[in-house]
């Protein structure tokens, strides 16, 4: 079994979560499934017949969508995806999601959020599971829309694009009506 040995440098980068490799830093390998590129975690314990690990019951999961192996960016909070990843999630003692509004989800357009937002809460409104399963949204937000690559305007961000506050208080007052 091959072992990955880490020079000073890259041991910088792996524990800043910047190293390019990191996944072969704990033994996993890129792989392919069913057409989408991932990555897998093996185990070689030859005296072991089963491997087992121990998670957290009070674990939650975001949905941020994906990109697909064309790079395009495709949504996963739709009612088969909640449907499917509650399923996954149901051993648990109080199975969660948040919503990611921006991101893949909304194929990096920061507008779309509301309308994210608005149609999460439609399904939860006709499902009982999803209901009690989505716990929140992540709603990127600013003082001012979009963003800037420099940082000189007050109150826009610096990172992502982001609604602003007039857009997030209408959106905020909305999902408290229909919550």
């Amino acid at each position: 079994m091959e072992h990955l040995e880490l020079d000073e440098m890259q041991r910088y980068h792996f524990l800043e979560g910047t190293h390019a490799f990191a996944y072969q830093c704990m033994g996993a390998h890129l792989c392919q499934r069913d057409g989408e590129t991932g990555v897998m975690f093996r185990v070689w314990a030859p005296a072991a017949r089963q491997v087992r690990t121990q998670g957290d019951a009070y674990a939650h999961a975001v949905l941020r969508g994906y990109v697909d192996t064309c790079g395009r960016d495709l949504p996963n909070y739709g009612q088969e995806s909640l449907r499917s990843l509650y399923r996954e999630m149901r051993g648990l003692k109080n199975p969660a999601v948040i919503v990611d509004c921006n991101h893949s989800n909304s194929g990096k357009d920061f507008r779309r959020q509301e309308e994210i937002c608005m149609e999460v809460t439609g399904l939860a409104a006709r499902d009982g599971e999803i209901r009690r399963f989505v716990k929140g949204f992540m709603i990127e937000s600013f003082l001012e829309e979009g963003h800037q690559p420099c940082g000189g305007e007050f109150g826009k961000s610096v990172t992502d694009p982001c609604l602003g506050w007039p857009d997030t208080e209408r959106l905020l007052l909305r999902l408290a009506e229909r919550l």
